[in-house]
């Protein structure tokens, strides 16, 4: 179809998403509803079911009225509360995704399955790098391939367990890095120096450019991916 996107991912599954969810710029819209009303501060909602709470007073001075348990605000004004707010949403979901990994992977064939979650990158949970290099971004799906297809994401943490590695920063020309890698044997994240931690950080833009698509709203999908989860 027409406004379908699909790509093939290394098991040989096609994936499918909907071109609206990848291209342009998200479109704000700044009607928004009128939830409660908590002492001077309206509690506000907006389409993509995000909280804030605006000043009356604020309201007020800008001559903005409710109407039908609804307010229309400035461009600027949208932005000035509700950007905050969806930065906050952005650190609380990397903080769930990060906390219960386990789960995460308990739920691989349906990260697998569907393109919008293949795609997530979780803030900046999927970030790697070096100085002089910049970061990159990758999907959450095309890392569990490379953990699944690629022998030099298993390592070892210092208590010999295998590991896999999730993420890595450093200095190209000293080799100091920290590396974020995933111990199945305990459940959790360490993260520590590893040798060679450039041969990950190119990896991982070899990795952006196979799959290159972004989500244009990518905290409303990671938000609905750890719902249906339940972890949030």
């Amino acid at each position: 179809m027409k406004n379908i996107a699909s790509f093939k991912i290394s098991n040989g599954n096609t994936l499918a998403i909907n071109n609206d969810q990848l291209h342009g710029e998200k479109q704000i819209n700044t009607l928004i509803d009128i939830v409660d009303q908590i002492n001077d501060d309206f509690v506000v909602e907006n389409q993509d079911e995000i909280w804030t709470s605006i000043p009356i007073e604020i309201l007020n001075i800008n001559n903005i009225t409710p109407h039908n348990g609804q307010i229309r605000l400035t461009e600027s004004l949208y932005h000035n509360w509700f950007d905050k707010a969806e930065k906050e949403l952005d650190r609380q979901l990397s903080i769930a995704f990060m906390d219960n990994f386990d789960i995460v992977l308990q739920h691989r064939d349906l990260i697998m399955s569907f393109g919008e979650y293949f795609l997530l990158t979780i803030g900046d949970s999927l970030m790697s790098g070096a100085a002089l290099l910049g970061g990159v971004s990758y999907p959450l799906g095309g890392l569990l391939e490379a953990w699944d297809n690629e022998e030099m994401f298993k390592i070892k943490d210092r208590y010999g367990h295998d590991a896999f590695v999730f993420r890595t920063a450093g200095f190209s020309g000293s080799g100091t890095n920290t590396t974020r890698r995933w111990v199945p044997a305990l459940n959790e994240f360490e993260a520590s120096s590893a040798d060679g931690f450039l041969k990950w950080v190119f990896y991982f833009r070899e990795l952006r450019k196979t799959y290159p698509w972004r989500l244009k709203n990518e905290l409303v999908v990671t938000r609905k991916f750890l719902r249906e989860i339940e972890v949030i």
